[in-house]
């Protein structure tokens, strides 16, 4: 391939960073990274408190995060155990183990289920396993994550995976595609779920899942300081495609205070979220293959809040009962909360909310619902709103999604990355990204 081709990359997320990171390793002379916001990193965003990053999107790492640990052994970076996890009873803040959502259920049953989800996890291995979901097919796992479980004999595991789906903001079991859910809840994510709950059943703290000790986000700096054109704070007034000639992308833009400019590439990729919110915002007509491929793809309101409190210890607490019943939180209130750091007053805390819902008002139905659960908040660091989980719901999968999704790679000199195209994961992100180019450049 032409390694004098100028490729622009819009979107300095997870993977636009890791296609233009390897892109260059291949020897690319000319590749520019268009980032809207001030930062790199997109969701592997983060704020410093004396000296500490807390993260407000991506934290955790299982074993299986192979090129995530790639960069971190290049950069030298160190990671460490994360707190400890419980169950906090919204009704009061009284702390329950793991082992709660195990009591009174049939220990054979679970075993059973277990089994036979590793078996359904072989069993898909080509569809689900690998970079993306070029290669789905079954038409089965278009359905609802929790009917896929019962169908197949394993609802025993509902109550054990609402903490790794739906505290960790990919929505309810009754509503995430089950593609989604299995390449997510793969070898790795699965059997990191089980150690936890085995190695805290004997009251010991589990190796896994880790941290980042310099932050999610200081991996994408660290990444993003290789790159030879990383722009942020780059507003793109103007994407022309299919233009005559040798160069037939051409995009007009302005970094910072800087005049603008109009530039020529030969391909463009694009790694910003492709839901239709954020393509309305992006200056590219899209074709009308490409605008019905992109209209159903759908996102979860989510927040993070970071805020100094009282009244809860040093752990990570999964917000899923309320009287000492299973019961998953309405809108805005917290499912998820932990202290990302021993010794420190900071709280994380996590809300998924109804669409439409803002910062705003959300922050009061965050506050009202810790101080039920005898949490004192002193200073609000942040807020943050993430439209989290960009995906293709259970009937555009079950239309051919990822086909279309696939067939697009290359039409107007046009290559699409990011978490639609795989999972709202980092690991995912950078292993398409690096298949992409892998395949296609």
């Amino acid at each position: 391939m032409d390694r004098e081709r100028r490729i622009a990359i819009v979107g300095a997320g997870a993977g636009g960073l890791a296609a233009a990171w390897h892109l260059q390793e291949l020897g690319y002379r000319y590749v520019t990274v268009m980032e809207r916001g001030p930062d790199v990193g997109g969701l592997c965003d983060a704020i410093s408190i004396d000296g500490k990053p807390y993260e407000l999107g991506a934290a955790l790492l299982s074993w299986e995060y192979r090129h995530v640990f790639g960069f971190l052994r290049r950069y030298e970076m160190e990671t460490t155990t994360v707190a400890p996890f419980y169950l906090l009873d919204r009704a009061g803040g009284k702390v329950l183990p793991l082992t709660f959502l195990m009591d009174g259920r049939d220990k054979l049953e679970l075993a059973a289920a277990v089994a036979r989800y590793f078996v359904e996890l072989a069993r898909y291995a080509d569809e689900v396993g690998g970079p993306g979901f070029r290669n789905l097919e079954a038409t089965d796992l278009c359905q609802p994550f929790g009917d896929w479980l019962d169908a197949n004999g394993m609802s025993a595991l509902k109550d054990q995976l609402v903490i790794p789906v739906t505290c960790y903001g990919y929505g309810r079991l009754s509503e995430i595609p089950a593609a989604y859910a299995l390449k997510y809840l793969n070898l790795g994510n699965f059997t990191t779920s089980l150690y936890i709950s085995g190695v805290e059943a004997l009251g010991q703290n589990p190796d896994w899942p880790r941290k980042i000790v310099q932050g999610m986000h200081g991996l994408m700096a660290n990444i993003a300081g290789d790159l030879t054109d990383l722009r942020t704070d780059c507003t793109i007034e103007r994407i022309d495609r299919d233009l005559p000639g040798p160069h037939p992308i051409r995009i007009r833009s302005r970094t910072g205070a800087q005049a603008l400019r109009d530039e020529e590439f030969d391909v463009l990729i694009v790694a910003c979220k492709q839901d239709p919110q954020t393509l309305a915002g992006l200056p590219m007509a899209l074709d009308p293959d490409e605008t019905a491929l992109f209209a159903p793809v759908t996102s979860g309101n989510f927040f993070t809040m970071v805020c100094d409190a009282e009244g809860i210890g040093y752990g990570l607490y999964c917000n899923i009962v309320e009287g000492n019943a299973l019961s998953l939180p309405s809108s805005g209130v917290p499912i998820f909360m932990g202290r990302l750091w021993e010794g420190s007053p900071v709280l994380n805390v996590y809300a998924e909310a109804d669409a439409g819902v803002t910062e705003e008002a959300v922050l009061p139905q965050m506050l009202a619902a810790l101080q039920r659960m005898n949490i004192t908040v002193g200073r609000v660091h942040t807020v943050r709103r993430w439209r989290y989980f960009p995906h293709a719901p259970s009937q555009a999968l079950a239309d051919g999604f990822y086909r279309k999704y696939e067939a697009a790679q290359g039409r107007h000199a046009t290559y699409y990355a990011g978490s639609v195209a795989c999972f709202e994961c980092v690991e995912d992100s950078i292993e398409y990204a690096v298949d992409l180019v892998q395949r296609l450049f």
